[in-house]
């Protein structure tokens, strides 16, 4: 598969002409840098088709895949530009940064204060924009399968900065009448069970959301372990960390149980619908949590 519209620079090293700014993060497959092009900042990944991890179909497939959502809360790729070495994908440049540090800096100050890592209605505000971008990639038929709090960014440094997500080079095109997938990937302490067991459609990413909304809750991961096998039997098992519970709500902890067996449809409803807070549809982490 080519690289889709794509401007190809007839042996120039585009990345030369590139002023590289700081390392935003390494992503799937290739380092992000802010980067100044022609006037204009963007963040730039760069990923060396070198590299035998990264096939030239993979990245194309991610191109098309960024080409084809349009959402406000999914980072918006604006050039793709290739040299003899690399592909550069061009996105908008979200300058808050990563949710995950926002997490150590508020967990980091719970540790002082033993105040929750975020409020009921801060997690809310970030899991209904994180949702919404999910049901919209479900609904094109996209799975993610890497939610995870590095992959979501705060588009300023505001306390209320709208939040983008961004990597979709773990991603994959799904339908409905297809077989289930069987192809283990994700990290570990936001893969679903049914990821581990190599059976899964996009309920997948509903579930990481979950422990998205675990982790801003809390401050800790609801599944660990010493390393991934323990991390991975602790979420089959449903061992999960249950220190935090008493930082829930009420209105939360009652309304678990109507989600037991949250899916896409069931999440795309509660949007419609619900006016409670949006976190409670995901902190249950959709079969287990507190439903005993």
């Amino acid at each position: 598969m080519p690289i889709p519209t794509c401007y190809f620079s007839n042996g120039i090293d585009i990345g030369d002409h590139i002023i590289k700014g700081k390392l935003i993060g390494n992503g799937n497959f290739g380092s992000v840098r802010e980067c100044h092009y022609k006037g204009e900042r963007y963040a730039v990944k760069s990923l060396c088709k070198c590299n035998k991890e990264v096939g030239i179909n993979d990245v194309a497939k991610e191109i098309v895949m960024l080409q084809q959502m349009k959402h406000h809360g999914i980072v918006n790729l604006i050039h793709v530009l290739e040299d003899r070495e690399f592909v550069h994908l061009f996105t908008e440049l979200c300058q808050g940064g990563e949710l995950y540090d926002r997490i150590i800096d508020r967990a980091t100050r719970k540790s002082i204060d033993s105040l929750p890592c975020f409020s009921e209605h801060e997690a809310s505000c970030i899991i209904r924009q994180v949702l919404d971008a999910v049901l919209y990639m479900h609904m094109n038929d996209v799975i993610h399968r890497d939610i995870k709090p590095e992959n979501i960014l705060f588009v300023t440094k505001d306390q209320d900065s709208q939040i983008k997500i961004i990597d979709l080079g773990l991603a994959t095109h799904h339908f409905a009448y297809e077989p289930p997938l069987d192809e283990f990937v994700g990290t570990p302490y936001y893969v679903a069970p049914e990821v581990i067991k190599r059976s899964y459609n996009k309920s997948c990413d509903i579930w990481s959301v979950g422990v998205v909304a675990y982790i801003l809750l809390s401050g800790c991961p609801p599944f660990d372990g010493a390393n991934d096998t323990e991390i991975y039997n602790s979420i089959l098992s449903g061992r999960y960390f249950k220190a935090y519970r008493q930082q829930f709500s009420q209105t939360i902890v009652n309304f678990f149980p109507y989600f037991k067996n949250f899916t896409t449809a069931a999440a795309n409803q509660y949007l419609i619908h619900y006016h409670l807070p949006i976190v409670a549809s995901h902190v249950v982490l959709a079969k287990i949590l507190f439903i005993n």
